[in-house]
């Protein structure tokens, strides 16, 4: 119920906003790159171990020498062998903040490891990078409208609260005035 109330006095407030020209739709994009940017993103490869004690010994400097990977380490479900353009919040996710921050750091081909995580030790490798992009207005213009009539609907509605807060006293339950 007070879901319903709370969507019911949004609409009161936004009122009706009429549909944007395609001049503010583009107006709009080139205002917000952020929106429309599709992050950079790698591809990786690597070989796990659950446990640290079943690595074996010199296996970077193996794997860096021609070792072929599937030879080696664990097939896990949770841990795939190959992962296809990934976020760096997914590295993240999967090797921490500090192993990520060494893979990234190395030329893409060579093998970074043992990084521990908390799911094992990796070696992992870049195999691919594709750098962030905004898409194209073309692409972005079939959605665009709707993205654009939700933020104007926003805006109204913080307006309209600021407006009818001047007009109360608000009072926070278990807070001192």
């Amino acid at each position: 119920m007070r879901r319903n109330l709370i969507l019911k006095m949004r609409g009161l407030l936004a009122g009706e906003i009429s549909e944007p020209t395609s001049a503010q739709l583009r107006t709009w994009y080139e205002q917000n790159p952020d929106r429309f940017t599709i992050p950079e993103t790698w591809s990786v490869e690597q070989v796990f171990f659950s446990d640290p004690e079943s690595v074996p010994e010199a296996l970077l400097e193996q794997l860096n020498t021609g070792l072929a990977p599937a030879t080696v380490g664990e097939t896990r479900l949770d841990v795939p062998r190959r992962l296809r353009e990934v976020s760096q919040g997914q590295l993240v996710g999967i090797l921490g903040p500090d192993g990520t921050k060494r893979l990234l750091g190395t030329e893409a081909g060579a093998w970074v490891g043992p990084i521990d995580s908390t799911l094992g030790v990796h070696f992992v490798r870049v195999t691919g990078y594709r750098q962030a992009f905004r898409q194209p207005y073309e692409i972005v213009a079939r959605y665009l409208g709707g993205e654009w009539m939700l933020e104007q609907t926003r805006k109204r509605v913080e307006q309209e609260v600021e407006m009818l807060r001047t007009n109360y006293k608000i009072v926070v339950a278990g807070t001192k005035q």
